[in-house]
């Protein structure tokens, strides 16, 4: 049992009700940087499929791994995109992926296959400052602040 003491933890409000947030694990590595790539990593929030996204930084395309148990899917091509966040929806059974240039895929967790190919989310001309993937969606910032939230429907 965790030690509800920790000063890590914090209390927060939703209306008039008090909760506090209890870490249960630690996340995965958002992202490395080595031999002239930089790997974004998501996983399942049970422990299930993990995908990993490898965008080199000079030559190459970008690709996209899905490994399920000891199975590992193809690899999706990612190719002239630059992507912001991956992320795992869990209640979609999906692994989402944001560009800055505002578009979103996804793709089933257990096969790889695409079920949203990239898909613009914001007005044209507007960048993605950051993205925030979650259970049922995506909660998507711009660099001219407007918000987009998606909403995956089964």
């Amino acid at each position: 049992p965790r030690d509800l003491s920790d000063p890590t933890l914090t209390w927060d409000q939703l209306g008039n009700v008090p909760y506090r947030r209890v870490p249960l694990a630690s996340p995965l590595p958002v992202s490395t940087v080595a031999a002239g790539t930089v790997t974004l990593a998501a996983g399942a929030t049970d422990g299930g499929p993990v995908a990993v996204a490898t965008l080199p930084l000079f030559r190459g395309f970008p690709t996209l791994e899905i490994h399920a148990g000891s199975v590992r899917r193809d690899a999706v091509s990612l190719e002239g995109l630059d992507v912001v966040r991956l992320g795992h929806a869990a209640g979609a059974s999906l692994f989402v992926v944001v560009t800055s240039d505002g578009l979103l895929a996804a793709y089933d967790d257990a096969t790889g296959d695409v079920v949203l190919g990239p898909t613009a989310v914001v007005k044209e001309g507007e960048r993605v400052k950051g993205a925030d993937i979650f259970r049922e969606g995506t909660a998507i910032l711009t660099e001219e602040h407007g918000v987009v939230l998606v909403e995956f429907m089964g």
